[in-house]
């Protein structure tokens, strides 16, 4: 009788013990997958705020930029105030547009803030980029004078014709990406319609093909036909 007690004793033992692998097991498995599911989670936003290392640069190589025509006073020549206006843009869109687009990316495309500032990011965005181009363009208008017209370059060219066309680019491009910041992303309830639910985008697709054209299609064209005519 007390050997039938101790091996039921034994068997009831092991098979609590069996029963409690198995429940550790089960438990290690499912808070392996939730790791794994985690870890490749974090892994992509690791890879995503990489990215950080772009606006990094951008700000660093432009500040160098302006410092260098700053302080040097051989370089402050008509062609460099444009580079130097063209920097700036540059640093605006690496220090306000391109760290926020990296933020939304780690966040899978969800927007979490305001509206408000959904538009003035795009706003800042379309702004400081047709800057950039804009003063591109200015270069570009600036090499085809003054080697096509090297003589009559020579004679009209001075700082403040210089400062009257970088405000106008700079004001150009206020005026395209103004708009934006007035209420045009949600002109007829376009951000309340359920698929752009926290998000932020271009909502206007009539005006996303305008201020396009005006700021980067037509610049572009107007660069190839002049560095075409320069060389």
């Amino acid at each position: 009788a007390v050997s039938n007690t101790s091996l039921t004793n034994v068997n009831a033992t092991a098979d609590a013990i069996r029963r409690l692998l198995l429940a550790d097991d089960s438990v290690t498995n499912s808070s392996s997958d939730a790791e794994g599911l985690s870890f490749a989670d974090v892994e992509r936003r690791y890879w995503v705020l990489c990215l950080l290392l772009f606006p990094c640069f951008t700000i660093f190589g432009n500040v160098l930029v302006v410092m260098s025509v700053v302080r040097e006073r051989s370089l402050q020549s008509v062609t460099n105030y444009f580079i130097v206006s063209l920097a700036f843009a540059d640093i605006l869109v690496g220090a306000i547009v391109m760290p926020i687009s990296v933020f939304v990316e780690v966040m899978n495309g969800v927007w979490l803030f305001a509206n408000i500032l959904c538009d003035l990011w795009i706003m800042c965005d379309a702004l400081f980029s047709t800057a950039s181009i804009l003063n591109l363009v200015a270069i570009s208008i600036d090499r085809f004078i003054a080697v096509t017209q090297p003589i009559k370059y020579s004679k009209h060219k001075n700082s403040k014709r210089t400062h009257v066309t970088i405000a106008a680019t700079w004001l150009l491009s206020m005026a395209i990406a103004l708009p934006i910041g007035c209420g045009l992303q949600n002109l007829n309830g376009i951000r309340n319609r359920p698929e752009f639910k926290d998000t932020c985008t271009f909502f206007h697709g009539d005006f996303l093909i305008y201020s396009s054209l005006g700021s980067f299609y037509i610049p572009c064209l107007v660069m190839l036909v002049l560095y075409y005519r320069i060389f």
